[in-house]
């Protein structure tokens, strides 16, 4: 999963991130959680792009070459998005700032 390209040790970090939230949610951890995410998906988004434009100049694609292996590109493409955007609406409320009307 990842480990062949090197990829490990990036998801490892982002998983101990995530662990440590979901333990002691804090500002900082949720900072770094979404800056990473919305900077892979950045530049997922990126490689996307450049390899359509590539298809549509007649050149030889990097990423759309298995129809497979595309389909997982681009789920993988929408969850890290759909993370993203999920984590920039959801942020860690400071203590004592309850907004619940029944409380």
């Amino acid at each position: 999963m990842g480990g062949e390209e090197g990829a490990f040790p990036w998801y490892g970090g982002l998983a101990l991130i995530c662990l440590f939230q979901a333990a002691y949610p804090t500002l900082l951890g949720w900072t770094l959680v979404t800056v990473i995410y919305l900077f892979c998906s950045a530049i997922f988004v990126y490689l996307t792009i450049a390899d359509l434009i590539e298809l549509i100049r007649g050149g030889r694609a990097s990423i759309f070459v298995n129809p497979v292996d595309d389909a997982v590109f681009s789920s993988l493409v929408v969850a890290c998005l759909a993370i993203g955007v999920a984590l920039a609406w959801h942020r860690p409320k400071p203590i004592g700032t309850c907004t619940d009307p029944a409380k």
